[in-house]
């Protein structure tokens, strides 16, 4: 049985991997190409906020015909992980019974029967740059563009660019170059490094919760509606704690990403622990068995 320190350096160890052999924005692209695309990269989440460049209705809207209801299998999961929240008291009866009709009537992709790293590319930045890049390409304008672009590089001026002359026409674009819609799985090489990233963080807290006395009663995986809904991608109990409900990040905290979830801590890759509502670092080991 390994230690719990043998545990840690071990996920650490998979996420320096991960870091440094897997995954560099728009490594795929070449010359002009390259710079187009990490000049839209550099924009950062202005490329999927609601309140920058929004592709999401038009990305969803493309994809349309890929979406299909949630497997019962799924569906039974996620009723469980909803019937463990409900017993924490932080949500009313009403508030559960419309979240529990949007989980419901939730459609996502799967491919091959496995929901697809697709569904989250309408807001992944990164991957979105990738998507867009190509369109160029498509286009026939990249040496354009590039020489456009590297005359005055300023963000503002790539902004007023994407938002005049790229989301107006993004839908017929997408239709255009790309007809069979399979061809839009390939941009999701951010989405994957960040579920496996993120898949090893929540790996390193489970281990430290259940070696701390914790019984692990939820934890969610890619597509889980209750980590999208509630915030929780892991539900644990123990006896002086009750049913706690733990956020999961990489790195942060990130106070900002949190929003209106009423998760009780967040947990940290690093095997740190937070309490959502004073923001203070926790100590977990801290009861009497």
């Amino acid at each position: 049985m390994t230690s719990l320190n043998e545990d840690i350096n071990r996920i650490k160890s998979i996420m320096g991997l991960l870091l440094e052999e897997r995954y560099i924005p728009c490594e795929i692209f070449t010359g002009n190409s390259l710079e187009v695309c990490k000049s839209f990269n550099s924009l950062q989440s202005w490329i999927s906020s609601y309140k920058g460049l929004d592709l999401r209705k038009d990305i969803e809207s493309y994809l349309n015909d890929l979406y299909t209801n949630i497997p019962q299998e799924d569906l039974d999961k996620f009723m469980k992980g909803v019937e463990f929240i409900k017993q924490t008291g932080k949500y009313s009866d009403a508030e559960i019974e419309k979240n529990v009709d949007r989980i419901k009537n939730s459609k996502l992709i799967y491919i091959d029967g496995q929901w697809h790293y697709v569904n989250k590319l309408n807001t992944n930045y990164s991957d979105s740059s990738e998507l867009l890049t190509t369109i160029i390409e498509k286009m026939g304008k990249m040496d354009e563009v590039y020489n456009w672009l590297i005359k005055d590089p300023n963000p503002e001026r790539v902004k007023n660019f994407l938002l005049k002359s790229i989301k107006p026409n993004i839908s017929k674009f997408l239709n255009t170059f790309f007809k069979d819609k399979l061809e839009i799985l390939k941009f999701t090489r951010n989405t994957q490094y960040n579920t496996e990233i993120g898949e090893a963080a929540e790996s390193n807290i489970e281990s430290i919760l259940e070696k701390n006395g914790f019984n692990i009663l939820y934890r969610g995986g890619n597509g889980d509606l209750v980590d999208m809904i509630f915030g929780a991608d892991i539900i644990a109990e123990r006896f002086d704690k009750g049913i706690v409900l733990i956020q999961v990040k990489s790195s942060g905290p990130k106070w900002e990403t949190l929003g209106n979830y009423k998760v009780d801590w967040i947990g940290i890759g690093n095997g740190k622990f937070y309490d959502k509502n004073t923001r203070k670092e926790i100590d977990i080991t801290n009861y009497t068995k």
